[in-house]
C-alpha cells in the first residue's frame, strides 16, 4: 500500500538558494538591505520548492516527512524520495500509537519501501517518519535546481504561464510514472 504525506518539516531559510535566485533575477548589490525584500524572495523560493516537489513526488531539500496510511501486507511504498533515513514506524492497534521496531528501508528498482518485521493485520493505521531530500542545495541535481529557480522567478515576475513549458522540460526526468498501478 502506498502512504500519503501527512506533514513535512519546514525547510530552513539558510538552506534555500536565496543568492542564486537574486543573481538569476539580476537584483542589484544591496538588494537585501531593503526592508521586506529578503523575506519576499525566501517566500517565493519556498512556494516554488513546494510546487516542484508536488509535481515530481520527491523532496528536494532534506527534512523530516511524516507519512500515513493503512497496512496491507509486509511492505509500504513511500511516495517521496530520495529517502536518507527511516526514523520511525508506528502502528495504531486501537489503543494508541506503538513503535514497530525492526522495520527496514528497502530501496527498490522503482520506489523505496518500508519492509515490516512481520505481517500485520489488514487495515491498521500506520505512521512512518523518514528523512527525505538532498542534504544541501549543492547536491540537488542541476535540472531540478534550475526548475525551482525558474518557478520562483516566474512567481516573482507574475509570469507563471510563460514559464510552464521550460519547467516541465526540466522536471520531466524526475517525475514518477505510474503504469499498471505501480510507480515506475
Amino acid at each position: 500500500m502506498a502512504l500519503r504525506v501527512l506533514e513535512t518539516e519546514a525547510v530552513a531559510e539558510d538552506a534555500l538558494p536565496v543568492e542564486a535566485l537574486a543573481a538569476q533575477l539580476r537584483l542589484p548589490d544591496g538588494w537585501d538591505t531593503v526592508p521586506g525584500d529578503r523575506m519576499r524572495i525566501v517566500g517565493r523560493l519556498g512556494a516554488a520548492l513546494e510546487a516542484i516537489e508536488r509535481r515530481v513526488g520527491r523532496m528536494i531539500l532534506s527534512r523530516l516527512v511524516i507519512l500515513g496510511g493503512r497496512t496491507c501486507g509486509r511492505s509500504l511504498v513511500l511516495p517521496v524520495g530520495p529517502i536518507t533515513d527511516l526514523v520511525s514506524v508506528e502502528v495504531d492497534r486501537g489503543t494508541g500509537w506503538v513503535g514497530l521496531p525492526g522495520a527496514a528501508l528497502a530501496a527498490g528498482l522503482f520506489a523505496s519501501r518500508v519492509v515490516l518485521p512481520y505481517p500485520l493485520a489488514q487495515d491498521l493505521s500506520v505512521r512512518v517518519t523518514v528523512r527525505a531530500g538532498h542534504s544541501d542545495w549543492g547536491s540537488v541535481p542541476g535540472d531540478l535546481g534550475q526548475a525551482v529557480l525558474h518557478q520562483a522567478e516566474a512567481l516573482e515576475r507574475g509570469e507563471e504561464a510563460s514559464m510552464a513549458r521550460p519547467i516541465a522540460e526540466l522536471i520531466a526526468p524526475f517525475r514518477r510514472v505510474r503504469l499498471g498501478g505501480a510507480d515506475l
